[in-house]
């Protein structure tokens, strides 16, 4: 990615970000929990779409606010260990408003070739896919917040 792609998403990022919460406001939903839940659904999304042979590739995935961790699962044994890994990641997600920007992101040396159709398995990729519904899983919780609310 160039500095002028990221820069752009960056951008987007702090747009959507003060369009939401003046959305949120005037809804009088809970900000943090649409975000914090539509997060979790893309982050869940993107793992539930990598395809899996030994279950490293999904188990790799990564949620936070730094986007640096540089540690990698080396072994997994298969797609039901690789699924309790992410549950446990998504368990352990924290998210307030403050803490800035948050990151999905893999650093397994091979992500981009899944990414961009290398495995039978996920041909489209899992990232795109995932971007592709974003704004569906923006609206359904939208919607259930304020039923809740």
């Amino acid at each position: 990615m160039t500095n002028f792609e990221f820069e752009q998403m960056t951008d987007n990022a702090k747009s959507f970000t003060a369009q939401l919460l003046k959305f949120a406001a005037f809804a009088e939903l809970d900000a943090e929990k649409v975000i914090r839940k539509t997060i979790i659904d893309l982050f869940s999304h993107i793992a539930e779409a990598t395809p899996v042979d030994t279950g490293r590739a999904r188990a790799n995935w990564n949620l936070d606010f730094n986007g640096d961790a540089n540690d990698l699962i080396e072994e997994v044994q298969g797609k039901s260990n690789a699924n309790k890994i992410i549950s446990g990641k998504v368990a352990e997600f924290r998210y307030q408003i403050t803490q800035g920007y948050v990151y999905i992101y893999n650093n397994l040396e091979y992500i981009e070739a899944l990414e961009n159709g290398w495995s039978d398995q996920a041909p489209e990729g899992m990232v795109a896919v995932t971007l592709a519904v974003f704004e569906q899983f923006l609206e359904q919780n939208i919607k259930g917040a304020s039923v809740i609310e």
